[in-house]
């Protein structure tokens, strides 16, 4: 396994989740979205995180960021989901069947665990 290191995402990193993002669109399967974006598109997207309630997290061997997780609201808006959160992560292609998803879903998991008990 790579020696990662797991962080909340600053700005700088961007260009890399935009990029990783983007390798997922243009595989068809990884996500809904068919249309790749610019940084520039993503930036208000990236500036709803935040390290208490919704956060983004990178992962970088390195100095390089090679994958992303966040958690984002589920049915925003819906009073009775107001504690439910999506998860979804994204590994640069060259770096997947490595463990680094599962290392990021487990760096989320054990912080919520410790918020709201164990799963």
């Amino acid at each position: 396994m790579l020696d990662n290191k797991i962080r909340f995402a600053e700005r700088r990193d961007l260009p890399f989740i935009v990029e990783i993002y983007n390798q997922a669109i243009r595989s068809n399967c990884a996500t809904g979205d068919l249309t790749e974006f610019s940084v520039e598109q993503r930036l208000v997207w990236f500036e709803k995180f935040d390290k208490d309630v919704f956060p983004l997290y990178v992962v970088e061997t390195a100095n390089r960021v090679i994958g992303y997780c966040s958690l984002s609201p589920y049915r925003a808006g819906r009073e009775a989901m107001y504690s439910v959160a999506e998860i979804s992560y994204y590994i640069d292609y060259s770096f997947q069947n490595r463990g680094v998803g599962a290392k990021l879903l487990k760096y989320e998991f054990s912080l919520r665990s410790v918020e709201f008990g164990k799963f």
